[in-house]
């Protein structure tokens, strides 16, 4: 996975970690509860256990920050749980980062329409939608654009690496 972190990387986690216990009962979650690590998903499925391999395919875009900004809540159902999360709308910094690293890196793509998100909490399965219409018109006080330029990628084995997009010489 590959996932980008806010440029001073306290916003989201403390806005995620404050108001998801403000407005997520421990009585709705699903076991995986409430996210702890924060973060904007850019690709799930890379096949490659290397950070040289990802940091030379990012050498070669020409983004090294990432601006972002955030809209909604949403959820994505499965048979399990609802995922709430925050929508993080495109742009053409993030869409491009996506491309370019899916045609420079093998990968598996599973999910055919790239939503990028930033999960809040696992609910029980039924919950995530009247969490999502109960709080989407409510200002969170994370709103506007944001800088991404910390990169994550994790291999198979769940190892992390940080990579600064800023310094990638």
């Amino acid at each position: 996975m590959i996932y980008l972190e806010d440029a001073d990387s306290s916003a989201l986690k403390n806005w995620n970690k404050d108001m998801a216990k403000i407005i997520i009962p421990d009585k709705d979650l699903h076991e995986f509860g409430r996210e702890e690590n924060p973060h904007i998903t850019v690709i799930y499925g890379i096949n490659t256990g290397s950070p040289e391999k990802v940091t030379n395919a990012l050498k070669a875009n020409e983004s090294t920050v990432i601006t972002a900004q955030f809209g909604g809540l949403d959820v994505f159902e499965n048979e399990k749980y609802d995922v709430l999360y925050r929508v993080v709308d495109r742009t053409d910094h993030l869409t491009d980062l996506r491309e370019h690293l899916i045609d420079n890196l093998k990968t598996t793509i599973t999910y055919s329409k790239y939503q990028p998100h930033a999960t809040i909490a696992y609910l029980k399965k039924g919950k995530g939608e009247e969490y999502a219409q109960r709080y989407n018109s409510m200002d969170f006080s994370l709103n506007g654009e944001f800088d991404c330029d910390i990169l994550h990628f994790s291999d198979k084995g769940s190892k992390h690496y940080k990579i600064d997009l800023q310094n990638l010489s």
